[in-house]
């Protein structure tokens, strides 16, 4: 188990001097759960990074940050954010879809659609593979879902057969959506 305030006292004396450590300070505050720590550190690392991949991490730790903080429009943002960095990338398509879906009403399931459907869409060469395989299948069955929302079975169906990974909940998508067309 990492000892995070060990590891935090090291890291801001070494950030004090050296400002790429600011991006390990700020995944040490996220990973010891101390969300207001990661996103101030977080966003020091963005301001200072020219490396998009790392941009793009920082903006989707920054965003989950917020979300853990039930900051959900700051969550957005920061998601949003991430897109022109790595517009190939799934992830923040599908947070951004899902908070969207949690959100309810019809605006905000609109969004989310389009959401779900960049993000099935992006093909993401660079995740790596199991990250991958877990967010396609995942990716998939919430766009079955919001295609369900919308009374277009047959679709979400399709889409729910894009599924690499079947699991239990594919299973209970694709009874309601037999069930509903028939």
């Amino acid at each position: 188990k990492s000892n995070h305030d060990f590891h935090i006292s090291l890291l801001k004396k070494s950030a004090s001097s050296a400002e790429s450590d600011y991006t390990y300070l700020a995944k040490e505050y996220f990973n010891s759960c101390r969300f207001e720590e990661a996103i101030s550190w977080g966003k020091k690392a963005i301001s200072i990074h020219s490396y998009p991949h790392e941009i793009y991490n920082l903006w989707m730790m920054v965003g989950l940050s917020y979300s853990f903080l039930e900051k959900a429009e700051e969550a957005k943002k920061s998601w949003i954010s991430a897109i022109p960095v790595a517009p190939y990338r799934k992830e923040a398509y599908y947070y951004l879809a899902e908070i969207h879906g949690k959100e309810g009403g019809d605006a905000n399931i609109k969004k989310g659609f389009g959401y779900i459907t960049a993000c099935t869409a992006q093909v993401d060469r660079k995740e790596p593979l199991q990250n991958n395989l877990i967010y396609t299948t995942t990716c998939f069955k919430l766009h079955a879902r919001y295609l369900q929302k919308f009374n277009l079975y047959k679709d979400a169906l399709e889409v729910l057969e894009k599924t690499i990974v079947r699991d239990e909940e594919c299973e209970t998508i694709k009874k309601e959506l037999e069930d509903a067309c028939s």
